[in-house]
């Protein structure tokens, strides 16, 4: 796979990690009810977790010469 192909399609994973960052905090910020600390807290780990992971594959992409996407996808 050539170094063009290979960056488009990390970026295409990076975009879905963005998009679980969003998803994730949103999803903490709206849960109710009796166990919302319980919830809350899970689902912002799981934004940090996609962060982490959307980290990673920015700085592999720009180990690649490629450019980071910020969009979400």
């Amino acid at each position: 796979m050539a170094n063009a192909e290979l960056i488009e399609s990390l970026n295409r994973v990076l975009s879905l990690e963005l998009a679980g960052v969003i998803q994730y905090l949103q999803h903490s910020f709206l849960v109710t009810g009796p166990e919302r600390e319980v919830f809350k807290e899970f689902f912002r780990d799981m934004s940090g977790e996609a962060r982490d992971h959307a980290a990673t594959l920015g700085d592999k992409i720009v180990a690649l010469g490629g450019v980071p996407t910020v969009e979400p996808g």
